[in-house]
């Protein structure tokens, strides 16, 4: 894409009567692109052709007194780009890519700057935004007469509506589906780590106790041996305490099977879910399109 270059040159000159006067001249040239089909102009001021017009820069301004504004993008297209030209084809206006301006104080100079380079800026990214629009519809095809039907009309805005109401509601489903599956997962990844946590409790309580049944089993062979007893009651706490430890991990394993199938169908729910809000958001595009290419008056942003 073609770029615009504008250059300043500041400078202070002093009057007959020993005055200030503070100049700007400002030169427009533009970088080609030879591989774009936008361009760019630097002839982005405007003059009149009445060149006998005296200026007046006592509160600043042009030393041009034909000097008459910043470029519309209207102008680019039917302005001629030199005084020659617009009198040989009867216009009373043209363009020219160079500007000279003088400011009566420094203060009003240094405002003036911004103000030309942000006008020339607008104008050169509208006259970019125009003619992007242009060239990127330029394959476009249109089925003629386009609908001006009442009823027709109101057949196609319907079911643009239509298609974005589907699609709202598919969007809310969702999410709540999204919220479902998140707090399935958050609690079978609890649950999980629960039951691994009582499963290694009770693998380490059988590695701890074996040697010591191993050693007690010797002495309960001992019929006479007094402490016969109290082994056993030891023995019975710690195989109560085991089974425990089994029976909440096997229990908590129960319960994490069921939550993991409530899971996977959650999931499988949501993937159909997405499926089902790609679909919907194709068929409003679709929809759009038939709304735009048939009804061009009518202005989607008010619908839905």
């Amino acid at each position: 894409m073609d770029k615009l270059v504008l250059k300043q040159n500041r400078y202070a000159l002093t009057g007959t009567d020993g005055l200030l006067s503070f100049r700007i001249d400002i030169a427009c040239s533009v970088i080609r692109d030879t591989g774009s089909q936008v361009t760019l102009a630097p002839e982005v001021f405007v003059y009149s052709t009445d060149t006998d017009l005296a200026a007046d820069v006592s509160s600043g301004g042009s030393i041009d007194g034909n000097f008459l504004r910043v470029a519309t993008i209207s102008d680019l297209g039917s302005l001629p780009t030199s005084l020659a030209d617009a009198l040989s084809t009867g216009k009373s206006e043209y363009r020219d890519s160079n500007l000279q301006l003088s400011m009566p104080d420094l203060e009003t100079a240094v405002n003036a700057v911004p103000v030309v380079v942000d006008r020339v800026n607008a104008l050169v990214k509208d006259y970019i935004e125009y003619q992007n629009n242009f060239f990127s519809n330029i394959e476009d095809t249109y089925s003629l007469p386009l609908t001006t039907d009442s009823s027709l009309v109101e057949g196609y805005t319907s079911a643009y509506t239509a298609a974005i109401d589907s699609r709202k509601a598919a969007e809310i489903e969702l999410e709540s589906t999204q919220l479902e599956y998140a707090q399935l997962k958050a609690k079978s990844d609890l649950l999980m780590a629960y039951k691994s946590e009582l499963e290694d409790f009770y693998a380490s309580l059988v590695a701890y106790t074996q040697p010591v049944y191993d050693v007690a089993a010797g002495y309960l062979s001992d019929t006479e041996f007094d402490g016969r007893s109290t082994i056993q009651q030891t023995q019975f706490g710690v195989t109560s305490s085991k089974n425990l430890l089994n029976a909440l991990a096997t229990n908590r394993g129960a319960i994490l099977s069921s939550l993991q199938a409530q899971e996977a169908l959650v999931q499988s729910q949501l993937k159909n879910k997405e499926q089902e809000l790609a679909l919907l958001e194709d068929a409003e595009a679709a929809a759009l399109t038939d709304l735009a290419t048939y009804c061009p008056q009518v202005d989607p942003n008010t619908l839905g």
